[in-house]
């Protein structure tokens, strides 16, 4: 059966959030990030986020938020700058912390005065040592378990309440395999290719006659094959809603396979030119990971089937930096001798690489935006 052709609409690029920017610094990306986030101290500036941007109204929820995003910010930047200068074995709690203070800043958000309540309390994580035998990466687990501070962050990304299993495990190596920012380390120790697929011309779509908006995505063939992924596969990874799916319509080349998702989402092209508040529902759906090369936004389905439960990129990160954190707390003995290991190599590139993509990350999420910096040194 022949292929229909792609709907014909407006081209009017890809984003996760509402709002897409690019910046360019001859300083340190950190520092940078760091301002944005502490800006958010600043009370005019986060109140005009929360109304803006989280569309919050309530004055005393605003007052409430207000206060605490500058507790948990300030308190969030003070335990970042003394892991800098942290050693190995003691750097990553340190950086828990840190962000686990910017984990609750936007819990707050989501249910002001959350750190009223008993979830505040709660990693919603756990890992114990075993004293019988010291850490091996490729066998090591997390759990997560009793509703807390996880749970709610994850919520407060995706927008949705979660239901999880107590406890549900989850493989460490697992999650290294979903960060591509360390692929190439990843690919060094466990000489195994990445586990996500890259996303080829992502585009939203608009119809100004009919006043419908969609979504298309090219993807390789070849990247298929790689992960031996059938089409039908492929499109329910990219969308797991019942409400929406992607179907295969007639591509431009042969190299590629082309979906769109079905069906046309109805827009007030008037009052919304872009038509994202109608297409959001899907993009969250989407749950895509990114990453950045010169310059560039990436957007990637990470492929998650020995998972136990789809992850956020915010969510995978945090999990791994809660398990180092873990480890040079109760068993330094396995810190060093992974040191020694292999396996070092990745985690030496997760606390370079991924623990300032992760910074980068949440100040993505804090302000509901995508976001390009780029060194012009």
């Amino acid at each position: 059966m022949p292929l229909v052709e792609p709907r014909i609409g407006e081209e009017v690029g890809y984003q996760r959030f509402p709002k897409k920017k690019s910046e360019s610094t001859i300083g340190s990306p950190e520092r940078v990030i760091w301002s944005s986030i502490r800006h958010l101290c600043v009370r005019d500036v986060a109140v005009e986020v929360l109304i803006d941007t989280y569309n919050m109204h309530r004055k005393r929820d605003i007052r409430k938020v207000v206060q605490n995003l500058n507790v948990y910010i300030t308190q969030a930047y003070e335990f970042y700058e003394a892991a800098k200068v942290a050693d190995a074995n003691t750097a990553p709690l340190i950086y828990y912390y840190s962000f686990l203070n910017l984990a609750k800043a936007l819990c707050e958000i989501r249910i002001p005065d959350f750190h009223k309540s008993r979830y505040s309390y709660h990693h919603g994580l756990t890992w114990k040592p075993n004293t019988d035998y010291l850490v091996d990466l490729p066998t090591d687990y997390i759990r997560i378990t009793t509703r807390g501070v996880f749970h709610i962050l994850i919520e407060a990304i995706r927008g949705i309440p979660i239901q999880l299993r107590n406890p549900l495990p989850l493989k460490i190596i697992d999650l290294f395999d979903l960060c591509p920012e360390i692929s190439t380390e990843f690919d060094k120790v466990l000489g195994r290719k990445r586990n996500y697929i890259i996303l080829h011309n992502p585009c939203i779509y608009i119809d100004t006659s009919l006043r419908h908006t969609w979504i298309r995505i090219d993807v390789l063939k070849s990247e298929l094959r790689r992960l031996r992924i059938s089409k039908m596969q492929f499109a329910s990874l990219l969308l797991p809603s019942m409400d929406y799916i992607f179907v295969e319509v007639k591509g431009a080349d042969n190299d590629h396979y082309t979906f769109q998702s079905e069906p046309a989402i109805e827009c007030d092209i008037a009052g919304n030119a872009l038509g994202f508040n109608y297409i959001d529902p899907i993009i969250s759906s989407m749950n895509l990971f990114i990453y950045m090369d010169r310059g560039e936004i990436y957007y990637i389905l990470p492929v998650q089937h020995r998972m136990s439960m789809p992850l956020t990129q915010i969510g995978v990160l945090y999990l791994i930096l809660f398990w180092l954190s873990s480890l040079v707390r109760y068993d330094p003995h396995s810190v060093l001798e992974l040191q020694k290991s292999r396996s070092w190599i990745l985690i030496d590139g997760f606390m370079n690489q991924s623990i300032i993509w992760l910074l980068e990350l949440f100040e993505m999420q804090l302000y509901r935006q995508d976001k390009v910096l780029v060194s012009s040194r």
